[in-house]
């Protein structure tokens, strides 16, 4: 229902791309959020070994520009 309720709020398919891109980046950027309070967690963990931790973040972070590259290259 809100999709169809921004489509109504946008003047033309000009602006499409535009606003296609804000989402994207909203996306990314929550995904950033999500993947750093993990980090964070499990940063406070004493047990936690720094090299799975630094293993993890790793994966983590090239999982997310990975899907943003995959994004880029599909348009």
């Amino acid at each position: 229902m809100y999709v169809s309720q921004l489509t109504s709020r946008i003047a033309s398919t000009a602006h499409l791309e535009f606003h296609g891109r804000i989402v994207a980046q909203k996306h990314i950027q929550r995904e950033l959020i999500r993947v750093s309070s993990e980090i964070l967690q499990r940063a406070f963990d004493e047990s936690a070994d720094v090299d799975d931790l630094l293993d993890f973040s790793e994966a983590e972070l090239f999982n997310i520009a990975q899907g943003n590259i995959k994004k880029e290259s599909q348009k």
